[in-house]
């Protein structure tokens, strides 16, 4: 009439893992909120400050939904502190639901031993004891998984959304960015600093081709055929004297003539 049924139950050893992993667990929460929101709260927000004018509207937008993300996250540990200190009452509760399934187990073996109405009664009743307690018992054991991992993927999605459309606003102003107009002063301001630029690299070029070394003078292989005789050039010199003697009485003569 009725099927043996065996709940599982928690194993003794899964209380101290779980009172560790949850220590665990709590010690990299603090530290990462406390970064989380540093990062957030200062170091992106000081970025942001700094960023240009279209720009920041979008970076403060960004920096306050990392606040939240951060924020969720503290107010994570802080719920769970009271849990971890009253995680040594689950062993009691550990113990308790053991007897209650033990106490439902024997009356299995009074139905199918004897299956009388009353005993069929008394099953009902102790299976009924025994699941309302194994449900409370598992939920508290447990309860820290759910809250965590709903707390993290609300967060994350959250904070994955507000990235994607940060992220998305930012992309639309670059792809959308026009260069503004060259002003009248503008232009000139730039062709002045192009024209000393050349002036500049004028006179580096002029600087540079004075102070190269100049190629000295070949010397002569043989001094003694490039030097004059001064022998012959004295012995021409009385004769070029004479002959502008002689030349000088012929015009003389002419000239009393």
């Amino acid at each position: 009439m009725l099927k043996s049924v065996v709940p599982p139950l928690p194993k003794p050893e899964h209380l101290p893992r779980l009172e560790k992993a949850i220590k665990k667990q709590n010690e990299a929460l603090e530290n990462v909120s406390s970064d989380l929101h540093d990062y957030f709260a200062k170091s992106f927000f000081a970025f942001a400050k700094s960023s240009p004018e279209e720009l920041r509207p979008i970076y403060e937008r960004f920096v306050n939904s990392g606040a939240r993300f951060a924020n969720s996250f503290s107010t994570f540990v802080k719920k769970i502190v009271p849990t971890i200190n009253s995680i040594k009452d689950l062993e009691d509760k550990f113990s308790h639901t053991q007897k209650l399934f033990n106490q439902y187990q024997d009356d299995i073996k009074d139905v199918r031993n004897e299956e009388t109405l009353e005993n069929i009664e008394q099953e009902k009743e102790h299976l009924l004891k025994f699941v309302e307690e194994f449900q409370k018992t598992n939920t508290e054991s447990n309860s820290l998984l759910p809250c965590f991992l709903v707390l993290y993927t609300a967060s994350c999605t959250a904070l994955s959304t507000d990235a994607s459309e940060f992220c998305q606003e930012i992309t639309e102003i670059v792809e959308g960015y026009k260069k503004l107009d060259t002003s009248k002063e503008e232009q000139e301001l730039a062709d002045t600093i192009k024209g000393l630029e050349a002036e500049l690299q004028e006179y580096n070029e002029k600087k540079a081709a004075k102070s190269k070394p100049q190629d000295k003078a070949p010397e002569p292989e043989n001094t003694k055929e490039e030097q004059p005789d001064n022998s012959q050039q004295e012995e021409t010199k009385p004769e070029t004297q004479n002959d502008k003697a002689n030349s000088e009485e012929k015009i003389e003569e002419k000239t009393a003539q």
